[in-house]
């Protein structure tokens, strides 16, 4: 057994990049300990997706921000980020820790970014205007979301919100104001109860998909929808917003059940 031979080690970097690519981050992460051969191959990894595998009852702050501090380490020390996926939503978080992450993400240029925390107000910060990589995003945050004027997101093709609060009618505007190529959005449990009117306008919007279990108390909101290129409209669960869809002559498929 002693002299077996070490054939994983002996692996081109390509194949062994593949097998860390299929393990959980932090593993592929703790494989650096194994041998100065593999103290720096998880570096060129490009998908990572991180997630504080304890159980939402038992979680406390410190291990959130733990998991914020590895994820930090990760920005810093690799070489090329593609995606990275960042899932911690039992603890509610400082908000300017939420803008550190975001601020070392756009640095790297990513394209695809999921972020699901508990953040109790936030307030979408001007950088995501320099991100010009990024092509898709999920946010979920569990809060007030304020969207100042100036936010824009040059690439963004795909995007999924969930479980937040618009602050008001002028954030709605200026938060899909600012998606100028937008093809695909999901609105997912976003309470619409600080909403009384406003509008949705994104010319290249193909597929529209909102859904809401939410049973809150709230005014009848009016959301206007113009997206002149929609192909595909889903609006289903339990909601009192009032979506209205204007120029809709593109249309070849919906799906309503409210």
């Amino acid at each position: 057994m002693g002299n077996r031979k070490d054939m994983i080690s002996n692996l081109p970097d390509y194949l062994l990049h593949d097998i860390l690519s299929l393990l959980p981050t932090r593993d592929a992460v703790a494989t650096s300990v194994l041998s100065k051969r593999w103290k720096y191959l998880w570096t060129d990894l490009s998908v990572f997706n991180f997630e504080n595998d304890l159980p939402i009852v038992s979680m406390e702050e410190d291990q959130v921000y733990c998991l914020l501090d590895q994820v930090h380490r990760l920005l810093h020390h690799s070489n090329y980020v593609k995606s990275l996926g960042v899932m911690s939503f039992g603890v509610a978080i400082d908000e300017d820790r939420v803008n550190s992450l975001i601020s070392a993400v756009v640095k790297h240029q990513i394209e695809e970014l999921k972020l699901s925390l508990l953040v109790n107000q936030f307030v979408l910060p001007n950088c995501f205007s320099a991100f010009e990589s990024l092509t898709e995003l999920h946010l979920e945050l569990g809060c007030v979301l304020d969207v100042p004027s100036g936010i824009r997101f040059p690439s963004l093709k795909t995007f999924k919100l969930s479980r937040v609060t618009f602050a008001n009618d002028k954030s709605v505007q200026q938060l899909f104001s600012g998606c100028l190529v937008l093809q695909e959005l999901t609105l997912f449990n976003c309470n619409w109860s600080k909403i009384e009117q406003t509008s949705i306008t994104t010319p290249a919007l193909k597929i529209l998909t909102i859904f809401s279990d939410l049973r809150v108390n709230m005014m009848r909101s009016t959301v206007r929808i113009d997206a002149v290129n929609l192909l595909y409209f889903s609006c289903t669960g339990y909601t009192l917003v009032n979506f209205l869809l204007v120029n809709t002559a593109s249309i070849v498929d919906a799906h309503v059940e409210c």
